[in-house]
């Protein structure tokens, strides 16, 4: 399970009119068991201090050997990233996920590849402040041992627009948790959840949520990214959902 610390930078950032994150999450972070795994849509946890309107998005996907960056010779991976999102996006106060789709130009990971995730923002209001927190992961803020000390973010904020050449970008050791809609070839729809826990499994028999592994909470949000039910499991391994007609994000989140 990761650390529920957050960052303000990571992968959005506020402060300035334009910025751009770019993290490589590895492949034992994405646990894909399909050989051929295609990636429909990506969601990050935020926390907001005020609803946040019609700012630019881009998205982009890559894939590499690299593991890691380097903190004493900053560049980001700039050559075969493939712009799968290009839109304005809301997000709301309270928490929420944002969550991005793109079925039409969904991207391709093999098993064993790394995934190179990029993000763009333009907004129109320059904040100078950090409305929005997301979530991360290998904060050495979080506690003494969250964070394995390499550096697996690299970001940029100013007034220039973002481009994968540009000057001024810092490494981060903090990973925007993400969340990864995925087909598998080998076992049909799929979403990477890696935990400490082990891997969790849900599936759905009527109204009817049954878990394999450890968890301790369901939360239940539309695709808006606002939660609509949070349920503690106390060690049930089946729940009832009982939903409006719709589409649902559900996510469970590991005991320890």
């Amino acid at each position: 399970e990761y650390s529920r610390w957050t960052s303000g930078t990571l992968p959005f950032n506020f402060y300035n009119s334009y910025a751009g994150t770019q993290t490589i999450y590895t492949a034992q972070m994405l646990g894909f068991e399909g050989g051929k795994n295609t990636v429909t849509g990506l969601a990050w946890e935020y926390r907001a201090e005020h609803d946040i309107n019609d700012f630019n998005l881009k998205v982009y996907l890559n894939t590499t050997e690299k593991n890691v960056y380097d903190a004493n010779a900053v560049a980001l991976i700039q050559n075969n990233n493939k712009l799968v999102f290009d839109g304005t996006v809301n997000m709301k106060e309270g928490e929420h996920w944002l969550i991005v789709d793109f079925p039409e130009k969904a991207f391709e990971v093999m098993k064993g590849e790394n995934l190179v995730v990029t993000v763009a923002m333009e907004e129109s209001a320059n904040n100078g402040t950090f409305p929005v927190q997301t979530y991360v992961f290998n904060s050495a803020d979080a506690a003494l041992a969250g964070s394995d000390g390499l550096y697996h973010s690299v970001h940029y904020n100013g007034n220039v627009p973002f481009e994968f050449g540009i000057s001024g970008a810092r490494a981060y050791k903090e990973i925007p948790v993400i969340h990864v809609a995925s087909l598998s070839d080998e076992t049909g729809i799929d979403q990477a959840v890696g935990t400490t826990a082990g891997n969790l499994g849900m599936a759905f028999c009527g109204d009817a949520l049954r878990l394999s592994g450890k968890a301790e909470t369901l939360s239940v949000y539309d695709l808006s990214g606002s939660l609509v039910s949070r349920i503690a499991l106390n060690g049930k391994s089946s729940v009832n959902l009982p939903l409006a007609p719709g589409v649902y994000v559900v996510k469970a989140t590991a005991s320890d």
